[in-house]
């Protein structure tokens, strides 16, 4: 399916918000509800790969946010530790074998007890950088 304009403005809609209706998107692109039902079922099926709320972990508590950058002799298990652990929220593959990871913690406590639970996996090289303030979220729109 080749990306329209029409597509995209209704792509943009829901990127703003995923729970907008059909009859509010149609009045905001002057597109007939009709049509943006139809197209929305054609994107769901193809462009889209989750609805998602984003969370302001803060307000839950979740004080401590990092961005993790990890190289470890024993990746493979590293990436499948990662990817079970409840506080991850993000996991990349950033190089070939290097990992990105976005973390949340309530306390600094238990940032360093996960920290020690992925010794095991021999880190290799460890980048740290806390996330001190949202400045841009899901805000890619040139589509």
């Amino acid at each position: 399916m080749k990306i329209k304009p029409t597509h995209k403005k209704i792509l943009r809609r829901l990127r703003q918000n995923s729970r907008e209706s059909f009859a509010e998107i149609s009045r905001a692109t002057s597109i007939p509800v009709s049509t943006v039902f139809d197209y929305h079922k054609k994107l769901d099926e193809q462009f889209i790969h989750k609805y998602a709320s984003l969370i302001d972990f803060r307000k839950l508590g979740y004080g401590i946010r990092v961005m993790l950058y990890i190289k470890a002799q024993d990746q493979e298990a590293l990436e499948e530790y990662l990817l079970k652990h409840p506080n991850v929220n993000n996991l990349f593959q950033v190089e070939k074998k290097r990992l990105g990871c976005e973390v949340f913690f309530k306390t600094l406590k238990d940032y360093y007890d996960f920290l020690e639970t992925i010794e095991p996996f021999r880190i290799q090289k460890l980048e740290e950088h806390d996330i001190i303030e949202e400045l841009k979220l899901e805000g890619f729109k040139e589509f």
